[in-house]
């Protein structure tokens, strides 16, 4: 079965168990997710760097890179906050002893350049400038003596032997998965429901759609609002990623319901004052406008909310507002909002 099909089937309810993937408030997340006291962040659980995640995001980085840094302070932050990886140096050059990485080719080397210093090379050796950069590393390569290229060849350039080209081929969804860590879904938390599979190597995505839709149904059970909010978001962006632009707007719809009810975390509640409409969610809704259904919104409504400012038909209005490209001005709905007792969050 497909992708595309696992998308039309009805999750069952126990593949919605809130403690499938998160057991007792645990997740291996990045930052950010935060359910209880039993919390254990990804760093406190993933401290070996010698994990397949943390050595295939850091290899896909050399790979696209290739230059070998003698100051720790040249390298990305992540390697070292995301990563866990202190010694990057020490690291990289455990890559080249254990058969991970070779000395790079002059292609290799050539990439490291900057467009304007291929074409000094050029210059120099009396060859024509334009180009793309893949057209002046091919000049180069194909009309200029080796002999002239010494000074340019830099002996800390590194590229993956097969064994590294195998090695992140066979964990490529790891580096996938980073892609997506605004989603705080962690390593462990990915692999405890990929281990749900029947199969060996499940679509990336299936893995991505089930702990989500645990996540919304653990939310939904906690009325962690805000967090239910951002994973109906996060499972937008999948669904845009998927190219299933219906499904993109179904969440869009979601999220929006959740936006203009003003309920956050701990059935709190926005000063109608300091209501926004945030700009980027307008904006995809705009961009998706042609897949306006009202079915969304009744299903939207559906979710049990402790409090909401406004109801369906003035919900529906906003959303025209917005396919019509109105920027959402709180003022001129005021007159249909739910103004009466209710915990405002921040409010003085």
């Amino acid at each position: 079965m497909g992708i595309f099909d696992f998308l039309k089937v009805k999750p069952v309810k126990k593949d919605f168990n809130s403690t499938e993937f998160v057991t007792n408030g645990e997740c291996d997340t990045y930052s950010g997710f935060y359910l209880d006291s039993n919390y254990v962040t990804w760093k406190e659980k993933y401290t070996n760097s010698n994990t397949h995640f943390s050595n295939v995001v850091f290899l896909d980085w050399i790979n696209r890179t290739k230059l070998l840094k003698d100051s720790f302070d040249h390298y990305s932050k992540f390697i070292s906050y995301d990563l866990d990886i202190k010694n990057p140096i020490k690291k990289y050059k455990d890559f080249i002893k254990n058969g991970y990485l070779q000395k790079g080719s002059l292609e290799s080397v050539l990439e490291t350049y900057k467009a304007a210093d291929l074409k000094e090379i050029l210059r120099e050796n009396n060859l024509k400038l334009s180009g793309k950069k893949t057209e002046l590393i091919s000049r180069i390569i194909s009309e200029v003596n080796i002999e002239n290229l010494k000074p340019y060849l830099n002996d800390n350039v590194y590229e993956l032997t097969q064994k590294g080209l195998d090695y992140i081929n066979k964990y490529n969804y790891y580096v996938t998965l980073y892609s997506y860590r605004n989603f705080c879904i962690g390593p462990i938390e990915f692999d405890r429901c990929r281990s749900t599979f029947n199969s060996n190597s499940p679509d990336f995505y299936k893995v991505m759609i089930k702990i989500l839709d645990a996540r919304i149904h653990l939310f939904e059970e906690k009325k962690s609002y805000g967090l239910l909010r951002n994973t109906f978001h996060n499972k937008s962006i999948i669904m845009k990623d998927l190219g299933l632009f219906d499904e993109q707007f179904r969440y869009l719809i979601y999220v929006s319901y959740m936006d203009l009810s003003g309920v956050c975390n701990s059935n709190h509640i926005y000063n109608y004052k300091d209501m926004i409409f945030p700009p980027g969610i307008a904006k995809s809704l705009f961009n998706t406008k042609d897949y306006f259904n009202l079915n969304y919104v009744d299903e939207a409504f559906n979710i049990k909310l402790p409090f909401r400012y406004f109801e369906k038909d003035t919900f529906i209005q906003i959303i025209n507002d917005i396919l019509e490209g109105k920027t959402v001005d709180f003022d001129r709905y005021k007159k249909y909002a739910n103004l009466k007792s209710k915990k405002v969050f921040n409010e003085k």
